[in-house]
């Protein structure tokens, strides 16, 4: 194994549609560069889980390979996303009693960890989240290091997945002599590349139209609150549209891509769209289908999405919070979602796009790039502070890299 260079961050963001590689190099000042850039047609991975390995490896040693060419330099371990239905967060408490002492990092750690032992083994902790402390009664305390107390309590928000997809994960990128240097939930990602700091401050609902399932993740106070997986997206409405149209995915896509919209206006009765049948070839007849056809296929599926959207934060009672909706991800560009987002939701509603950072391709600046674009912001400030990646690495693993860093930090 190679030896381990900070400056160097490598991260893989495996989805159902893409599989896409960022290397990027860390600067003396803090600012990161994009040297080496990868992405490929994702197989073998469906909303966000591996179902076949095989399939799965040759994208990723694809995207990866691509991403390595590029930035002259080859790597053996990555940051990678962990997506998928079975991603769930829950909020739990921890009480500690500190006896009249001043408040450590060490007393955070064991919070953490505490907090990271209650789940089963058939779950692993991706992210364990301070949202806030009580000290003595006291509660809304952001920052208790320093401070003195009898009792501290720490309400936490742990984001856990099946173990199984974390075992079948390590499985397939140890076959592209991958090592795994952590783990960033998707929602999580995409959320610190699209978010400002007002809106996670103030209370906002990210919801993430990926291709095989869709993400939603709520902030307060500046912490991620709750996060939520649905399994259906934006691959959903493409199956719809080929379907529909009796055409291929292939052509349903770039339908979608070029003609699709959530409302019909009187125009598209009369607005023709050719396309190719499935099972013939381009030289055979073109059929031909209104606009309007498109979009009455479209328009049931966001329905459905967005009412699953509105039942995942209503039954944690989110729902009535207030703040914005920020969308992104490939489906967010359908014509209309913005709008078609807010009157379902009854918010405001903004397209987030992913901050640029320095490097990267034009290509890469859209909405489908979000969640490496911020996994790569994650492991800078992580980098750059010198600070624990609080639970990326699951129960047993998030335990000892927990004590290994306080064992060299104290």
């Amino acid at each position: 194994m190679s030896k381990f260079n900070s400056n160097i961050i490598a991260v893989l963001d495996i989805g159902s549609a893409k599989v896409a590689c960022f290397i990027a190099r860390l600067s003396g000042d803090g600012e990161l560069n994009v040297i080496g850039i990868g992405h490929q047609v994702a197989e073998g991975i469906k909303s966000g889980v591996i179902v076949d390995i095989k399939q799965a490896e040759d994208s990723i040693r694809s995207a990866v390979g691509a991403a390595e060419e590029m930035a002259k330099l080859n790597i053996d371990r990555v940051i990678v996303n962990v997506s998928g239905n079975k991603l769930r967060s829950v909020k739990t408490k921890i009480d500690l009693k500190i006896k009249g002492s001043e408040i450590s990092e060490r007393d955070i750690g064991r919070i953490i960890s505490e907090g990271a032992e209650k789940f089963s083994t058939d779950e692993e902790v991706i992210h364990c989240i301070p949202i806030d402390y009580e000290i003595d009664g006291t509660a809304g305390i952001k920052n208790p290091i320093g401070m003195y107390a009898n009792n501290l309590i720490a309400n936490l928000n742990i984001v856990t997945v099946a173990s199984s997809n974390i075992m079948n994960l390590n499985s397939c990128l140890a076959l592209c002599h991958l090592n795994i240097e952590g783990y960033i939930a998707s929602p999580y990602a995409s959320a610190m590349s699209c978010l400002t700091e007002d809106e996670k401050e103030l209370g906002v609902t990210l919801i993430d139209f990926g291709a095989g399932c869709t993400s939603i993740c709520v902030f307060k106070g500046g912490k991620m609150i709750y996060l939520d997986t649905i399994a259906v997206g934006g691959r959903h409405i493409t199956n719809d549209i080929a379907i529909g149209l009796s055409t291929t995915i292939e052509i349903a896509e770039r339908v979608k891509t070029l003609h699709g919209n959530v409302f019909k206006a009187e125009k598209d009765e009369q607005e023709i769209i050719d396309l190719i049948p499935s099972g013939v070839s381009e030289s055979s007849d073109i059929s031909q289908v209104q606009k309007s056809e498109l979009i009455a296929i479209i328009k049931p599926r966001a329905e459905e999405i967005l009412e699953l959207v509105y039942n995942s934060i209503k039954k944690f009672g989110f729902h009535n919070t207030g703040g914005k909706i920020v969308i992104t991800g490939g489906a967010s560009q359908i014509r209309g979602m913005d709008d078609f987002v807010e009157q379902h939701l009854s918010r405001a509603v903004r397209v987030g796009t992913p901050e640029f950072i320095e490097g990267m391709a034009e290509s890469t600046r859209g909405c489908s790039f979000a969640t490496s674009v911020g996994m790569l912001n994650l492991t800078k400030r992580q980098r750059n502070n010198k600070t624990f990646n609080i639970g990326n690495i699951g129960n047993k693993g998030f335990v000892g890299k927990l004590f290994f860093w306080l064992r060299n930090n104290f």
